[in-house]
């Protein structure tokens, strides 16, 4: 779904000047909120010898929620619900860029990760969303190179992936 659709349904209203009243005339102000996350990915990749094969979105929750749920721990959608993988094609591989609308997935913050240097598997929070980088030697294609970069916040303590925002990884 590259395009968020927006429903509004008002039964009760009229709209006059492009303003929103209520039946009686009073002026109606709405807050619209996107039930999703804007992800932008953009690479450049150039390493000698290895050549950039696969991107992969991984933990991506597959459902929107209405009303968030947090649990004890402030964090949504439950571990237990639906989590796909988005892999890329070869096209949009080689555009350099992706961007899509994903479902929020709010996992936390870890003080652990304190640099974008800790900002790794054992530091994530279970069910933080990642992409995966995985490149092949021209030479040898049993030997790889594994990316990781876990998605969330501009701080690298945020792993977290809010609905009506826009995430931006360069």
């Amino acid at each position: 779904m590259n395009k968020m659709p927006y429903l509004l349904h008002l039964k009760h209203v009229k709209v006059e000047n492009n303003t929103i009243k209520s039946i009686d005339g009073h002026d109606t102000r709405l807050l619209l909120k996107r039930l999703a996350t804007r992800l932008t990915v953009k690479w450049d990749y150039k390493v000698t010898d290895y050549t950039l094969k696969q991107i992969i979105l991984q933990s991506i929750p597959s459902n929107y929620k209405v009303v968030a749920a947090p649990d004890n721990n402030e964090t949504y959608p439950s571990l237990l619900d639906q989590y796909t993988n988005i892999q890329l094609t070869e096209q949009e591989i080689k555009d350099g860029s992706y961007s899509r609308w994903i479902p929020a997935n709010v996992r936390g913050f870890n003080t652990a990760s304190n640099s974008p240097l800790y900002r790794i598997k054992a530091n994530a929070p279970t069910g933080s969303a990642y992409a995966s980088l995985i490149a092949v030697n021209d030479d040898d294609s049993k030997k790889k190179l594994n990316y990781r970069v876990y998605l969330g916040g501009n701080n690298s303590s945020d792993f977290n992936l809010y609905s009506n925002t826009d995430y931006n990884y360069v």
